[in-house]
């Protein structure tokens, strides 16, 4: 498993995405964004699963990263729909 960080648009958007996956039987939880992914709505969703769970993210979302060991952070995925 690894570690992910979804940020959001919207808090509405990060409540419905750890809901969605915690009914998918993901490990996740309802966070303040880390300073250095700031994001608009300051609440994301850390999940532990073998990938990123893009189906599962609400529509809103703004980026997917995957936490490396080192504490850093590699975006693997950005929302640039408006």
């Amino acid at each position: 498993m690894k570690r992910y960080i979804a940020t959001f648009h919207t808090h509405f958007a990060a409540m419905a995405t750890f809901r969605a996956m915690c009914g998918a039987g993901i490990a996740a939880e309802l966070c303040p964004v880390p300073r250095a992914l700031s994001a608009d709505c300051g609440t994301c969703v850390h999940y532990d699963a073998p990938d990123t769970c893009e189906k599962l993210l609400h529509a809103d979302f703004d980026r997917v990263v995957l936490v490396g060991n080192d504490g850093g952070y590699e975006m693997l995925a950005k929302n640039d729909a408006p």
